[in-house]
This record gives structure tokens, sequence and C-alpha cells, in this order.
């Protein structure tokens, strides 16, 4: 709350890229499978993954030279916190490159916790999409799980401590916004239905237009 830069921190495989890496991964279960790919494919920039738009879009309001801060620096700042190292950084930098996209930090950390490293580069919120880094992440940093990929099916496992009710006050910008429903506590969906409630909360902020969002 005190800083005056949105702090965002993405991890790679299907968050920001594809999950086509992480697939080999999972189905190989060998590391040396995993590096292998990457090393044959470095030269192939990877797919998008879920959140690929949304970074796109951040590296344009980062390159617009009229939203700036006092002091010159970009309103929002993004890092990448990947678990990739070695022979798989390579893909990842050229990736990017093929996109036009720079992220401000990135991090390959091999088998370095996420979490401390998340702690230091203190984000408003941190997109991971295996419950194994998400976890202990979220007992530092807002963290969201991205359910996508071979690993969304996995139902993630309960905090060691469960914190105390949350209670947020939605902005009430239109009148149409009182129609929005009281959610449920939020527990593993499936996409339908995860689809649904995001419409929900959407018409919640947002006014229809003829009918039509």
């Amino acid at each position: 709350a005190e800083s005056n830069q949105l702090r965002i921190a993405f991890d790679g495989d299907a968050v920001i890229f594809s999950d086509e890496s992480e697939r080999v991964y999972q189905q190989t279960k060998s590391l040396q499978a995993f590096f292998e790919h990457e090393k044959a494919n470095a030269q192939k920039p990877m797919a998008d993954g879920p959140f690929a738009a949304f970074l796109r879009w951040i590296a344009q309001v980062q390159a617009d030279s009229s939203i700036r801060n006092q002091d010159g620096s970009s309103p929002i700042r993004t890092a990448l916190v990947t678990a990739r190292n070695g022979p798989a950084v390579k893909r990842v930098i050229l990736t990017l490159r093929a996109w036009g996209v720079a992220i401000d930090e990135e991090f390959f950390l091999g088998g370095i916790n996420k979490a401390e490293i998340l702690q230091a580069f203190n984000p408003h919120i941190f997109f991971d999409d295996q419950d194994v880094h998400a976890a202990p992440a979220s007992r530092l940093v807002s963290t969201a799980r991205v359910m996508y990929g071979p690993t969304a099916d996995i139902v993630p496992t309960p905090p060691a401590t469960v914190p105390g009710p949350i209670v947020v006050t939605a902005p009430q910008p239109y009148e149409e916004a009182t129609r929005g429903p009281t959610l449920a506590p939020l527990t593993p969906v499936t996409k339908k239905v995860f689809e649904t409630r995001l419409r929900e909360i959407f018409l919640g902020y947002t006014p229809l237009h003829n009918g039509v969002l």
C-alpha cells in the first residue's frame, strides 16, 4: 500500500507460456528429458499461456511514456519467478524477445524456494500453476493458483495455518452492481464453474449495455 508501483510476479510454464514443456516433464518425470526437449527447441518460441496476453498488455502500459511516476519509473513492475535453470533458460529469453516483451526481473531458480525470492520482490500478487509452489508462497505474498496445464487437476494442499476471515468491500460505481451475488467460499472447481463465477464477479463491477457485457 505504501508503494507507488504495482508489482506482479509470474511463473513461466503453464502461466505465461503454454504447458507444452511442463507436459514433457510430467509425462517422463525426467529432468534430463525436459532439458533435452528445451535444448532441441531453444530457437522455437513457446506458445502463449493463459497470462501471455495480460503480460503483453502490461508491457504496453510500461512503454507508454505518458504514464510515469514522478521519479520517471513505470507504475508497474514485473518479475518472472520460474523453476527453470541451466539449459532451459535460453528458450525463455528468446521467446520473450520474439514476443517483444521485457520482464523487469527474471529469477531462474532451479531448486531454490520461490517463497524467499517472492518475499524479497514483494509483489502485490503472484501467479503459479502448481500447488507445491503456490502454497508456501501464499504464506508470504498474495498468491493465485492458475488452474491450467497438466497439474490443474491436482487438489491444492490446505495451508498449515488457516488465517482469519477476510472481508472485502467491493466498490459500487454503478447501480447495477447491487445485483451481484454473494459467492460461496472458493474451492477447487471445474473450468465451467470458474467461468460462471468470474462472470458473476465481473457483473458486480460492470454495467450492462443493452443487456450485453
